[in-house]
Formats: C-alpha cells, structure tokens, sequence
C-alpha cells in the first residue's frame, strides 16, 4: 500500500480532524466549544496514525480554536463536546469573557488592517493621478503670514476610573490589549463591569480595563 503523505498544514490537519470526527471539529458553519483536554485525546486516539505529529497536531488545535467563529461559540452554560459528539462540561462565564475578549483584539486587528490598506491604497491612487497630469508652470509663491502651529493632541490617559466614577449608562473606554474601545456600563458586577460595544457586543471587564471616554 502506498505511504500517505503527512500532513503538516493547519487547514489540512483540521480538514482531516472534520472528517474524522464530524461530530466535533467542522470547517464551515457554526463551530462547536470543545472539551477541555481535546489534545490529549486526540493524541490517544490518533497513536497509531503517523501522518500527523504531536507537535502539528497542538498547532491545529490552537489555530482552530483561535479562529472568530470558534470564539463566537465559547458561551457560558454551552456544552462542550468529546470526540464522538457527546456533550461534558459547560462553558463559564470566565471562559467565554476571555474568548470575548479575544474577538474584539481580532476584530480590531481587522479593522486597522483594513483602514491601512485603504489608505495605502488611496495614496497610491493620488501619486498615481499626480503623474498622470501634465506639469504646470510654477508660479511665483506669494509670501504668506506663519500661521500658529496646532499644538499636538494629549495623549489619552489610560488610568482606570475609579469605583465611584462607574455608573450604569455611562459612555466609557475599556482596554482590549493597549487599544482603547468605546463601550458603555449595562451592568455593575463585583470587581468588574458589563459593557455593550457599539458593535452590540455584550461583555465583562474587569474594572482596572475601564478608563474615561474621550
């Protein structure tokens, strides 16, 4: 029988967990939380399968579970599933706080990807237009009165509000990494807040993560 080639790619290792266990892993459509200690089961049950290494394997499972549609499925009380499809555990609430977390760095990561491009993009096209157009004569430059420069803009202060500064319906910022994220207080928890996004996103923050709205 002819050797099958290893498979060393995320997307194939995954491609392969989907097929294998349809019931656990997909490739498309809503993705399901995974038991806690997925990997070492699947290092268990694929012992005799030498086309995927450990090592391979791991990153798989953290691409996989890294990916926004994996995050959007860590909700709290969602139940996690084995292998086989049956269901375990379920998810927290620090769970799915994190994997929310998580979402809004990505999807800011996206955004600014995105407005770069953009502006590249419209850079380029101005430089472009610029050579297309035939040279003009320059005319002799009038003198012109200095105008003040504008004074550079503060930096935004990333000091947390104080307990007594948070109220529910207040416009804040909260700190998704060092980038700070317009939300406004639903709710008052313990050491921590509730906030909604302007996207409509709904999540908990700790209250050191919450600083004054600009």
């Amino acid at each position: 029988m002819e050797q099958q080639p290893k498979l060393t790619e995320n997307r194939e290792i995954i491609a392969f967990l989907a097929e294998t266990y349809p019931q656990c892993f997909v490739t498309d459509g809503d993705a399901k939380p995974l038991k806690i200690g997925i990997f070492q089961d699947l290092v268990e049950a694929l012992a005799d399968n030498d086309r995927i290494s450990n090592t391979r394997l791991r990153q798989a499972i953290r691409h996989y579970t890294s990916s926004m549609r994996y995050l959007a499925s860590v909700k709290a009380e969602a139940l996690r599933v084995n292998l086989d499809g049956s269901t375990g555990d379920a998810v927290t609430e620090e769970h799915e706080t994190y994997a929310q977390e998580r979402l809004v760095e990505i999807k800011a990561r996206i955004a600014e990807r995105k407005k770069k491009a953009a502006e590249a993009r419209k850079a380029k096209d101005k430089e472009q237009g610029r050579k297309a157009r035939p040279a003009k004569a320059k005319r002799p430059s009038k003198p012109r009165n200095d105008k003040p420069k504008a004074q550079p803009k503060a930096a935004v202060s990333t000091k947390p509000l104080a307990q007594s500064e948070l109220n529910v319906g207040k416009s804040v910022q909260i700190l998704v990494g060092s980038n700070p994220v317009q939300a406004t207080i639903t709710e008052l928890l313990k050491g921590s807040v509730r906030v909604t996004l302007a996207s409509g996103m709904a999540i908990e923050v700790a209250n050191d993560r919450v600083i004054a709205a600009e």
